[in-house]
């Protein structure tokens, strides 16, 4: 299966037997859903002779565009999120899609059906509200004292591993640079330049405790509710699951989820609140690591955007998109005075 017009009414009736014995699936419909960064969502809609099937649900598949679909296949992003949904899926405390199936395939491909989820999703450009920042935290809190030091944590990134996503930022910030300059702020284009110089250094600094990082944990992957009154965080895309610091994965949602003005003045407050939770949840993290990890978090986004804009296809939303988390990531850096962390090391 290569993508979703290989979808059949046979195959993915056998794939939902278990929502609905003694159903038969008789159609389904086609709705693209995204054409992703490194994914390709289409929600397909459920016909049934019979009762208690599902109305809908969501397949996953690679990305279309052939730069995107190497760099998730060659980065092992499809990989990663087959593994998550096999072995962690039904065992995070926070709140995903249920799933039916998850296989990988030979040529590198992979398929993910997903129960939909109703909910609404987050804009990554215009940014999070107070309310949904404060939901988003609490989620990720809950997330991080479950899998602190944890022997379900996947092996932490070696020193190879840091080297080569060091390398990778060195070789693509100047052409990041060449395609983004003209929307980026003169400080922000040098936050990222100077960031280059240092970057080496900055992978190396991750301490533990480690717990399960998201990687990848901003407003573009969460789908908020109101359940009972209280607003709820479905969190998906688990492409850059991996282990580290959990401050660094709340640095990266505070950092390019949320307008600078508001971040700045609530930033502290969102902090406090993800250590409450940590606590309520009988995880302690010292008050040093914390205030360091973030800091040095705040350089994550960074990283991020500027290697992810530069191994998917461009388009119009997605540059909008990362200029805009490039603005903000290097906002929250200079805050932060992150990048004096690393001086000694340039």
């Amino acid at each position: 299966m290569t993508g979703p017009d290989d979808v059949t009414p046979e195959w993915l009736g056998a794939v939902l037997h278990r929502s609905a014995p003694g159903s038969v699936l008789t159609g389904i419909t086609r709705t693209e859903l995204t054409r992703g960064r490194l994914g390709r969502c289409v929600r397909f809609g459920l016909s049934w002779d019979g009762p208690g099937g599902p109305a809908a649900v969501v397949g996953k598949f690679p990305a279309v565009g052939p730069v995107s679909r190497q760099t998730g296949t060659i980065g092992n992003q499809y990989a990663t999120e087959v593994g998550f949904y096999r072995t962690l899926g039904e065992r995070v405390c926070v709140d995903v899609p249920r799933c039916h199936v998850a296989e990988t395939h030979d040529d590198g491909g992979f398929v993910l059906v997903l129960d939909w989820v109703d909910g609404a999703a987050g804009d990554q450009a215009a940014g999070a509200s107070l309310a949904e920042a404060e939901a988003a935290v609490d989620a990720l809190a809950r997330l991080h004292a479950q899998f602190t030091g944890s022997a379900e944590l996947p092996p932490p990134p070696d020193a190879a591993a840091h080297r080569r996503a060091a390398a990778l930022y060195q070789l693509l910030c100047d052409r990041f640079l060449d395609r983004f300059g003209d929307r980026l702020s003169a400080e922000t284009a040098a936050t990222v330049a100077r960031f280059k110089r240092s970057v080496r250094g900055w992978t190396a600094l991750w301490e533990p405790p480690f717990t399960l990082l998201h990687g990848d944990y901003r407003l573009d992957n969460l789908l908020f509710r109101t359940v009972r009154g209280r607003r709820s965080v479905t969190v998906l895309d688990w492409q850059t699951m991996s282990a580290g610091p959990g401050p660094r994965d709340l640095a990266y949602l505070l950092g390019g989820s949320l307008d600078p003005q508001l971040r700045r003045t609530h930033e502290s407050a969102l902090v406090d609140r993800y250590v409450r939770t940590l606590r309520a949840h009988r995880t302690a993290v010292p008050a040093g690591w914390l205030q360091r990890t973030l800091r040095l978090g705040t350089l994550s986004g960074l990283h991020m955007t500027v290697v992810g804009a530069m191994l998917v296809e461009s388009g119009t939303d997605a540059d909008r998109m990362f200029a805009a988390m490039a603005e903000r990531h290097a906002a929250h850096a200079a805050d932060h005075d992150a990048l004096r962390l690393l001086e000694p090391m340039c």
